[in-house]
């Protein structure tokens, strides 16, 4: 099954890889081709740096996220890189620019970024970063990314970060740049991507979503975005079973038809993009992936086709 089409289902969906997790390095390209391979468009790789004390034994402390996607770039050729989530404070925007322009020259124009704030005061504090500022920051750093990739000279001042005239190399294989997907829950982080990003990317269940979809739209349409950025759901685990689950199953974990159901449901209220996560072994996350590919999308297609 091709991914091109897939779009007809109203929305794109990616895997969430969970690296850290699988048994092996090549666990990690195995899922990675195989992702590929099924369909999927993009393949998602998250970050946590530490957790502070004894983390619990489910502690997501993720691989290096650019790190992972730099290992499958090469093995793949066709599905899109992105980071879900890279604490954009944490980062001197110029060596982030950097590695994510090379990344992209890398992989022929493969990547997206997803940023955000995080949540961890402890991570903030042993980073250096003032936690407190960690939103004034993060807008301000995505306007300097900007300007390194899209300037001739780029040159920048702000309170965070200043610099330039300079001259920068490689820029982006993409123009203007690579598109910049705003993770998190709040307000301030809807609004951040309707002020700065090219997608909003929360991690809501259904209800949340419904309403979030709302305010999201209309703040775009009052900010002057249209059409708005680009709606995604964050984080979505997907558990598909051959019969039916009960009444009180998540979204996303069921039968096909069940799942298909909770995936159209988010399509309604404008989601464009999944990202998908299994917290399995990689053979379990493959044959999720090949379920999801094999007999939820095509559920999606014969819904969306015209009668």
């Amino acid at each position: 099954m091709k991914s091109a089409g897939w779009s007809a289902t109203g929305a794109t969906y990616g895997v969430y890889l969970l690296a850290h997790r699988l048994r092996s390095t090549q666990a990690v390209v195995d899922v990675a081709t195989a992702a590929e391979a099924l369909g999927y468009e993009y393949l998602w790789a998250g970050e946590r740096v530490f957790y502070p004390g004894q983390a619990p034994p489910d502690a997501p402390i993720d691989f290096d996220a650019s790190t992972v996607l730099s290992y499958v770039a090469g093995r793949t050729s066709r599905i899109r890189l992105g980071t879900s989530t890279i604490i954009l404070p944490y980062r001197n925007p110029i060596l982030l620019a950097k590695a994510v322009a090379t990344l992209d020259q890398l992989s022929g124009g493969r990547v997206t970024l997803g940023v955000g704030v995080g949540s961890l005061k402890e991570e903030y504090e042993s980073l250096g970063v003032r936690f407190a500022q960690r939103g004034v920051i993060c807008d301000e750093y995505i306007g300097a990314l900007k300007e390194i990739w899209t300037s001739e000279q780029p040159q920048f001042r702000g309170r965070f970060c200043s610099f330039g005239p300079l001259t920068f190399s490689p820029k982006p294989v993409q123009k203007p740049h690579p598109p910049i997907w705003v993770a998190g829950n709040s307000e301030r982080a809807m609004k951040r991507a309707v002020e700065f990003g090219d997608a909003w990317q929360p991690e809501l269940d259904l209800p949340q979503m419904e309403v979030a979809a709302h305010r999201f739209f209309d703040l775009s349409a009052a900010k002057g975005r249209l059409p708005p950025p680009l709606l995604a759901v964050g984080s979505r685990r997907i558990q598909i079973t051959d019969t039916d689950a009960s009444p009180e199953r998540q979204p996303l974990q069921g039968s096909p038809e069940q799942v298909a159901a909770d995936v159209r449901r988010y399509i309604e209220v404008g989601v464009r993009h999944f990202v998908l996560w299994v917290p399995a072994g990689a053979g379990d996350v493959v044959d999720q992936m090949q379920r999801f590919a094999e007999r939820v999308i095509p559920l999606l297609l014969a819904s969306a086709s015209p009668r």
